[in-house]
C-alpha cells in the first residue's frame, strides 16, 4: 500500500483557510485566531516561537517584541489578516 501524499507550503493562515474552505486543501495548519464557523479547529500544539535578527538591530535593544514592533520592520510582516 502506497503511502498519503503530504505537501508542505508555508503561507498567510487566511490564505489555508480560505483554501480549505474552497475545498483546495483537506487540511491546513494556521495559527490563531481561526474563527470560521464552517471549519473545525483545533490546537495540537504549542510551540513557542522566535525572532532571530541580528545583534545590532533595533529590534534587539527591546526587552519584548510583539507583532506590532515587527509589523514596523519592512522586511519582517506578522501574518494576521490580508
Amino acid at each position: 500500500m502506497e503511502a498519503p501524499r503530504v505537501l508542505l507550503e508555508g503561507t498567510y493562515t487566511t490564505e489555508l483557510v480560505r483554501r480549505v474552505l474552497h475545498g483546495d486543501l483537506h487540511v491546513g495548519l494556521g495559527i490563531l485566531p481561526i474563527t470560521d464557523r464552517d471549519l473545525w479547529v483545533k490546537a495540537i500544539a504549542q510551540e513557542p516561537l522566535y525572532l532571530c535578527i541580528l545583534k545590532n538591530h533595533g529590534l534587539a535593544q527591546k526587552a519584548t517584541v510583539n507583532a506590532k514592533d515587527m509589523h514596523a520592520v519592512p522586511s519582517a510582516r506578522a501574518a494576521s489578516k490580508r
